[in-house]
């Protein structure tokens, strides 16, 4: 039942892959039982206090996946059962109560983390040692639907457990337990968008998914409060995020301080499961030492697909790096090669293109930048046919060229943008280009990205055009649902752009964002920085969009494409 002593032997002779952060975590635990023999040191390991959290959630029943259907019991892996000895069983010598005030994990996707935490919260509810009345447990998240995962999973536990079912009452309406003989007792759930957080007298604080936190504010009340109690316990799980500008990154850095001893904070528990530095993220190595409970929680095939798919999709490294493999990144990302967009590179004939069914993508610009439009058209063979439409002001040209290195005067003298006399984009000019491409093509759609559209798009609806507005959005209908159908098109070989080289370029110049659920946007670099433009692949992405949509039968814009997940 108890092998969390096995854990550390198992790391200390190097049994079993682990990183050096998993190896320092232990070493701390082993050094400091050797100084707990010294009469000056302020703490000692209790096995039996150790034990008491693991028994009790070894007597909680799974409420999902695979085990449910046997109804089998919790069984905690070895790791888990090390993480929780370590935090509630080494106490203090002056008065027996915990020594460890704050926990933090990080570990990747799928490895039980809400079950341990809802476990742990559970534990400290009904009976921690010693025990305290009118106990405050408390899950945050950045929103209260977030921090709601880890309080369901809590209360289905509970639901699940006789003993435990007659001491308590759920109100789920405002996801609320209290225990039927202590009613000062309470369970339930925070926000960023609760109304309120004064007043509060935590025990113990489950903090789920801190990478996605945008401050400590929620946090630092709810903290503040504990100043009442005995041994409150903030226990936080995470795994990586994408912003290494946030709060819980800075943390993270704090915590490898102290388990590389630099720094020491001796009621502060800490354990990262990471691949090291000089790690392939390709690795097997990798993998194992970011999921602790491969084969178990989360397939070792499953995760050796989604690397093996980022190694060839650049930009869907993040996602896996953060997510499987648990390594802290940032949220920009080189979308797609310069190998893979060239296979669109096949000649198009103009000549089969007149009286076809045609659907445009139109991203304006600021007066003094790019204006993009796009014409999308499937041939006999099911491909997207793709031809571009770009309006520069014409003033001042040369120098732009030359102090952005870009060859856009080139590109106009050949043709392939349109210069508008002046120190501006005349919208006059892609309006009357969309009405001579009407002429020549049946224009069924023309879908907008709402930004400095409204003349326009007032303009065309006025000449009969049925106009869709896409916004540059992660929400349904958005332009992230178009990425997904562009970017599957260019790995299915169905686009052909005809190697436009001012798409070719903008293409070069698009990376990716991702909203942490699967969903991607291209983004603009920072135009601080540097002079590059994505604006013909946004409006390319709408034109497909827009093509798919209205050439499907029916339904959803994936019934006849299919779902890419990213």
């Amino acid at each position: 039942m108890f092998n969390y002593q096995n854990y550390i032997d198992d790391v200390r002779n190097k049994n079993i892959v682990i990183c050096e952060a998993v190896s320092s975590a232990v070493t701390r635990h082993v050094n400091d039982l050797e100084n707990s023999k010294k009469k000056d040191y302020p703490y000692y390991f209790d096995n039996k206090e150790a034990e008491r959290p693991i028994k009790f959630i070894q007597n909680l029943k799974h409420t999902k996946g695979k085990w449910i259907k046997d109804n089998l019991l919790i069984s905690l892996e070895p790791w888990q059962q090390f993480i929780i000895a370590s935090v509630f069983g080494w106490r203090k010598k002056s008065d027996d109560l915990r020594r460890f005030r704050k926990a933090y994990i990080q570990v990747a996707r799928k490895n039980g983390k809400t079950t341990m935490l809802s476990g742990l919260g559970n534990y400290c509810f009904f009976c921690d040692s010693p025990r305290e009345g009118g106990v405050e447990i408390y899950y945050i998240a950045t929103k209260k639907e977030q921090a709601k995962l880890a309080w369901e999973e809590a209360e289905r536990q509970i639901r699940k457990n006789k003993t435990l079912n007659k001491l308590a009452v759920t109100y789920k309406q405002n996801s609320k337990i209290i225990k039927r003989d202590d009613t000062a007792s309470k369970s339930l759930i925070l926000g960023k968008d609760s109304k309120s957080e004064d007043g509060l007298n935590p025990h113990f604080i489950g903090v789920d998914e801190y990478h996605a936190h945008p401050n400590n504010d929620l946090l630092n009340v709810l903290e503040s409060g504990t100043g009442a109690r005995q041994q409150p316990l903030t226990f936080i799980i995470t795994t990586a995020g994408f912003d290494k500008n946030a709060i819980c990154y800075e943390e993270y850095n704090y915590l490898k301080q102290i388990l590389n001893n630099t720094i020491s904070n001796d009621e502060y528990f800490a354990m990262i499961f990471e691949p090291d530095e000089n790690d392939d993220w390709k690795s097997d190595d990798a993998i194992l030492k970011s999921n602790p409970n491969i084969n178990i929680s989360v397939n070792l095939d499953y995760i050796q697909a989604r690397v093996k798919e980022a190694s060839d999709k650049p930009h869907l490294q993040i996602d896996v790096k953060t997510k499987n493999l648990n390594i802290w990144t940032q949220s920009a990302s080189v979308w797609i090669s310069k190998e893979v967009w060239d296979t669109g590179n096949k000649k198009i004939d103009i000549e089969k293109l007149p009286g076809q069914k045609c659907y445009v993508g139109l991203d304006l610009a600021t007066t003094r930048d790019i204006a993009a439009c796009s014409l999308c058209f499937i041939d006999d063979e099911n491909n997207y046919i793709l031809l571009q439409r770009f309006f520069m002001p014409q003033y001042n040209i040369r120098e732009r060229s030359r102090e952005e290195k870009v060859p856009y005067e080139l590109w106009a003298e050949q043709g392939y943008i349109t210069l508008c006399p002046g120190e501006t984009i005349n919208f006059d000019m892609i309006e009357n280009s969309i009405l001579d491409d009407s002429k020549m093509y049946e224009v069924v759609d023309i879908a907008y990205d709402p930004w400095k559209a409204i003349e326009i798009v007032t303009h065309l609806k006025d000449e009969g055009f049925n106009m869709t507005q896409i916004r540059q959005s992660f929400s349904v209908g958005g332009l992230s649902e178009g990425t997904a159908l562009f970017e599957k098109a260019i790995y299915e070989k169905t686009i052909i752009h005809g190697d436009n080289p001012v798409l070719n370029w903008m293409m070069s110049c698009c990376e990716v964002r991702t909203d942490g659920r699967d969903n991607w946007l291209p983004m603009k670099p920072d135009r601080r920085k540097n002079s590059k433009r994505i604006d013909g692949v946004v409006s390319s992405i709408m034109a497909l969009h827009s093509c798919v949509r209205n050439s499907s039968d029916s339904g959803s814009v994936y019934d006849n494409s299919g779902v890419l997940v990213l």
